[in-house]
């Protein structure tokens, strides 16, 4: 009997010494790794910070991009485009690509809150609003084609893509169901011919200019100076809010995409024109 008390013991003590020596030492966190990364270039820069876990979760962070530059951080989902107007019997004579004036757009009452990715998450300057196909017939805004077929919503990936010159998922959404329904196929299309618009066309740098005295001639030569040999100050338009500040600039196309004389109306050249700067 105290033979067998003294194997228990001797047993015990073994196999608590074997228990500790496979138990973790200071177990430590999973670690995670921190990647930077380049998302391409389409009408700006875009960059930010993935990190990823072992076990293959993956969250991304991103500061507020800085001028010139594009931060693309969660987006929010497009929502379908509420119903106004359709004018689907009218064909395409010429197309109007309107480009806005960002410092302006994200000034106003609530923009920050409609348009977080253009107004808080970026500071941009010159964007694409969108492309429009136009009627020479027109004689007001209802004359124009719009809103020529249903459409379904625009992929992440779509967005993701195109994001940084139409600066919004909604606005991307929008544009594509009023406008490049009306003349695209399919919004792939649409936005890459956007893409090569803009691309060809260069951007004057709006600080050189006085902000508080300037004309919308000036506009307009800036534009033809920067783009010297291709556009003429009679293929654009300049639109400006009820205080006359500088809300778009609108490049007129035929319908091989070559710059045309503008129809649309716009603002005097000799009107004096105050910019929103950032």
């Amino acid at each position: 009997m105290f033979i067998h008390r003294i194997l228990l013991i001797v047993f015990t003590f073994v196999f608590l010494l074997v228990s500790c020596e496979r138990a973790p030492q200071n177990p430590q966190p999973k670690k995670k790794i921190a990647r930077t990364y380049d998302l391409g270039s389409l009408g700006g820069s875009k960059s930010g910070t993935k990190t990823t876990t072992k076990r293959g979760e993956k969250s991304r962070s991103f500061s507020q991009g800085s001028p010139g530059q594009c931060v693309i951080n969660q987006l929010q989902k497009p929502k379908p485009v509420r119903k106004d107007w359709e004018n689907t019997n009218t064909l395409t004579d010429y197309y109007a690509l309107a480009v806005s004036w960002s410092p302006q757009f994200c000034s106003k009452s609530g923009s920050r809150k409609r348009a977080p990715f253009q107004c808080v998450a970026n500071q941009f300057q010159f964007v694409v609003h969108g492309l429009w196909p136009q009627s020479s017939i027109a004689s007001n805004k209802f004359g124009h084609p719009r809103r020529c077929k249903d459409s379904e919503l625009l992929s992440d990936s779509l967005i993701r893509k195109h994001v940084c010159t139409v600066p919004g998922a909604q606005l991307m959404q929008s544009q594509w169901v009023k406008h490049g329904s009306c003349a695209f196929d399919e919004p792939e299309k649409y936005f890459d011919k956007i893409e090569t618009l803009w691309a060809k066309l260069k951007k004057p740098d709006m600080s050189k200019l006085n902000a508080n005295e300037v004309t919308v001639e000036q506009i307009l030569e800036s534009f033809v100076k920067v783009n010297a040999g291709t556009l003429k100050k009679t293929h654009m338009k300049v639109w400006l809010n009820g205080k006359g500040y500088l809300r778009e600039v609108v490049i007129c196309y035929d319908k091989y995409f070559d710059y045309k004389e503008c129809e649309l109306k716009g603002a005097p050249n000799s009107q004096m024109v105050k910019i929103k700067l950032q």
